[in-house]
């Protein structure tokens, strides 16, 4: 059935947000706001609304110490829990870390996963405030945990999947495509010192949390949004599954990072739409907050862009110049799908 298929069933034997919202009213002192099935649970607190996001990456699935370092690894795993904070258009606060190590892991290995996990907490507001360490067998597993928040003020902007409808304009932050590019690099041994080959390793293994551009996007009055985390066109197809809509998206709209579209042409467009682990913020909105959003994130000095719209048709299609289909052979990462 696949990771989401999994997920819903699971969902219904957990009683559905309803049931888990009793639960948490009675044990927090406040409404559950957002449950299972967004980039991050939310529920009210007198004075904030909280946020919470997990995720957890386990050696030889979502990384490889043959060419990771525990520095960028460090860093890479609070940025994917960062990123689903900022996908709700929150500020983090606190990270939980468990680990799971082989019992043989140089304590300077550690060391180093902490310390570049420690930059990226530094740059973006958040603390490191415990965890827990546990020995495995043999492959490393990361869990990580952040809590994050918002003004109590402020819970009826809360940017949420469920909030696009049709005829809504559909916008991406940054680049996509760049981090398959980097890990296709690490894997087939491209020489690093090619011009833009720095570039893609770099999106690849420290991704960029777009917290600032949550907050602006929020601010600008957009309401709908997620992090693509899972390639653009999956991503795409949880949102519109949430929303009730389907989309269509441009294919030559797509911001294909420039590096990739020079060094691997013919993947470019296929990484793009269905690479992955671009941690950019996909976006939806009427047409008037769709250019005040943009222009709101160029400020910030991060390039947007509007991409196609969602539509009534439940389907989501990418098409080209004619408004012909184009078929993607990637078109994003299911844990489970891909058994």
């Amino acid at each position: 059935m696949g990771e989401f298929g999994l997920i819903g069933r699971l969902t219904a034997a957990l009683g559905g947000d309803a049931a888990a919202g009793q639960v948490e009213s009675a044990r927090l002192g406040g409404g559950l706001l957002v449950g299972i099935g967004d980039d991050a649970a939310a529920w009210m607190q007198p004075n904030a609304v909280l946020v919470a996001t997990t995720d957890m990456l386990v050696e030889g699935i979502h990384f490889n110490l043959d060419w990771t370092s525990w520095y960028d690894l460090g860093w890479k795993a609070l940025a994917v829990n960062l990123s689903d904070v900022a996908a709700m258009g929150a500020a983090p606060g606190v990270a939980l870390v468990s680990l799971g190590l082989r019992p043989d892991t140089p304590i300077a290995d550690v060391e180093a996963f902490y310390a570049g996990m420690q930059e990226l907490a530094t740059v973006s507001g958040c603390t490191v405030a415990g965890g827990d360490t546990v020995s495995v067998c043999s492959d490393t597993v990361i869990n990580v945990a952040v809590l994050g928040s918002m003004p109590a003020a402020e819970a009826g902007t809360l940017l949420r999947r469920g909030h696009g409808r049709p005829g809504y304009r559909l916008g991406v932050t940054g680049f996509l495509g760049a981090s398959a590019g980097g890990l296709h690099a690490l894997r087939t041994g491209v020489d690093v010192t090619v011009s833009g080959v720095g570039a893609l390793l770099d999106a690849h293994r420290r991704p960029q949390p777009r917290l600032e551009a949550g907050a602006a996007l929020r601010a600008a009055g957009v309401r709908c949004a997620m992090d693509v985390s899972d390639g653009l066109l999956a991503d795409l197809g949880k949102l519109c599954a949430t929303a009730g809509c389907g989309a269509t998206v441009r294919a030559d709209s797509l911001p294909v990072h420039p590096a990739l579209r020079s060094l691997f042409p013919d993947m470019a467009l296929g990484w793009a739409a269905g690479g992955g682990e671009d941690y950019e913020l996909l976006f939806a909105a009427p047409h008037d907050v769709m250019e005040r959003a943009v222009a709101a994130l160029m400020l910030l000095g991060l390039p947007a862009t509007d991409i196609g719209e969602l539509v009534t048709d439940p389907d989501v299609r990418i098409v080209d110049g004619a408004g012909q289909s184009v078929t993607i052979q990637a078109p994003g990462w299911d844990h489970f799908g891909h058994a």
